[in-house]
């Protein structure tokens, strides 16, 4: 052994229909460290049928060898190499071999068998964090059932029929209330989606795979892909409103918008919602109030409750009848300012004799009685 390529980079899929080709990139070291190499498996689509072959699910490998770039030295001064695999099979066409190999396709199964490929407890964690976005946090929307009509003219006479169920982060689990236990479980090879579209309790699409979420100006937008084929993209969009109850979504828009291209299969729904979950700190757990917002509130709540229980124990324990008299320690408070005063004059005297050498000194100033500045101070106590 020479390579083993054990780093999944990434895969992709390019054109449209039956000129489809997938590719899967893998990369690592060679086994003596010397050299990087990444290799390029791609996968053309074979749309017809080959009757050499025993089933559906075939592969073949294309051309006569691999080919080989050397991509000159990385950054460690070790040579790279790319090489490159040509395969063709109909598993790369749109809509053939779903679910893979011998698993059952989308509309057959039950419940029960979709549970085949249940998710860790670490996976559902992870689902669950990254939908919180830069104080933004839907991770506690609850799963939503809508019939929600499309703006495409193609969906006009199946409109009322359409069923969505949006899980948001989640992985939805279970059938949709709406059509009950009789409704097909829409995924099996990949595990339950985020978004899935119902008619008559048939699954048309679960948008299971490429899931992605960004802050998207004042709100939150979500982006799956249909794994059946991958020719159905779905984007969410949750504006911001704060005048909403936290944990509430409410539709934003009479249609789902729907992109369509070249492809009459191909399809982009958008969804627009509103909810304060996607406000900053609007549902918790965001960026909305930290330490410094949590000391503000409990000096505050402090301060009122000390007001509130000193003026009730002034009023009716000491009988006090004005605003003045039931304020709690008034001599105290009225003397914090001038306090603040002399704390404040001392210490700039303190900086000014330390950098000019100049300072003032505290001196006392007894009353002679005889003059009429201190006509009023007869225990000699003003300074």
């Amino acid at each position: 052994c020479e390579q083993d390529y054990k780093e999944f980079v990434g895969i992709s899929t390019t054109g449209r229909g039956d000129e489809t080709e997938v590719e899967i990139i893998y990369s690592g070291q060679s086994l003596d460290g010397l050299s990087k190499r990444t290799a390029f498996v791609k996968i053309h689509c074979a749309p017809e049928p080959d009757p050499s072959k025993d089933d559906e699910y075939w592969i073949d490998f294309e051309g006569k060898q691999v080919n080989v770039t050397d991509l000159g030295p990385d950054l460690y001064n070790r040579p790279k190499y790319s090489y490159v695999l040509n395969f063709r099979s109909p598993c790369a066409c749109p809509g053939k071999c779903v679910g893979g190999g011998a698993s059952p396709s989308p509309q057959e199964g039950t419940w029960e068998d979709a549970g085949r490929h249940p998710k860790s407890e670490a996976q559902l964690k992870i689902e669950n964090e990254r939908c919180k976005v830069n104080g933004r946090d839907l991770r506690n929307l609850p799963i939503k059932e809508l019939i929600w009509r499309t703006d495409d003219p193609q969906d006009k006479a199946m409109n009322d029929q359409y069923l969505w169920v949006f899980g948001w982060c989640k992985s939805i689990t279970n059938p949709p209330t709406q059509v009950g236990e009789k409704a097909d479980p829409c995924s099996y090879a990949e595990g339950p989606g985020y978004v899935q579209q119902y008619r008559g309790g048939k699954c048309q699409a679960d948008f299971n795979v490429e899931f992605k979420v960004a802050e998207e100006g004042n709100g939150v937008a979500l982006t799956y892909t249909d794994s059946h084929g991958l020719l159905k993209s779905a984007m969410i969009m949750v504006q911001c409103n704060h005048h909403m109850t936290p944990g509430d979504i409410v539709k934003d828009a009479d249609a789902v918008a729907v992109t369509t291209t070249d492809d009459p299969k191909a399809r982009q729904y958008t969804f627009r919602f509103r909810s304060r979950c996607a406000c900053i700190g609007g549902c918790g757990g965001g960026a909305g109030c930290g330490p410094f917002c949590v000391t503000v509130l409990l000096v505050l709540t402090i301060g009122m409750g000390y007001l509130a229980l000193g003026m009730a124990y002034n009023k009716f324990a000491k009988g006090a009848t004005t605003i003045e008299e039931m304020l709690p320690h008034v001599a105290f408070w009225h003397a914090v300012p001038v306090r603040c005063m002399v704390c404040f004059s001392g210490a700039m005297g303190f900086i000014a004799e330390r950098l000019f050498g100049v300072g003032y000194q505290q001196v006392s100033v007894l009353d002679d009685d005889d003059d009429d500045m201190f006509e009023d101070d007869d225990d000699n106590t003003y300074l």
